[in-house]
């Protein structure tokens, strides 16, 4: 969560700043922010997972390319409809912001239940 709090200021930093030096700065540390996070999220993969981790943090990926292929579409017409590259920066950060909120959600202490051929259904 630290990352995503300190991506989601940093980004929101990019909109007072003018200078452009600053402005690689604010959207350098975001990355970053963005970056730290991930050692313990492909953690929290692998305890949810336990031996299907790798699925779990297939569909984790999945999802965030998803993310942004979208957002890189987006942020086109966000600049074309706003005439502003600040625009498509605050979905971003508010984005950043709501995935601190939805990490309070995570409970690592719960496992995917165990899947046999036994178990599995034939459709």
């Amino acid at each position: 969560m630290a990352g995503l709090a300190f991506a989601a200021i940093s980004l929101t930093v990019t909109f007072f700043v003018s200078n452009p030096i600053a402005l690689i700065l604010c959207l350098s540390f975001a990355y970053a922010g963005i970056t730290f996070q991930q050692p313990a999220v492909f953690a929290a993969c692998l305890d949810i997972g336990g031996i299907r981790g790798g699925v779990v943090s297939g569909f984790m990926n999945t999802a965030g390319q998803i993310g942004a292929a979208i957002s890189s579409t987006a942020f086109g017409y966000i600049v074309t409809a706003y005439h502003s590259y600040n625009a498509p920066l605050v979905p971003m950060a508010i984005l950043l912001a709501a995935g601190i909120l939805l990490w309070h959600r995570v409970d690592v202490t719960v496992k995917i239940p165990e899947c046999t051929l036994e178990s599995a259904q034939v459709i």
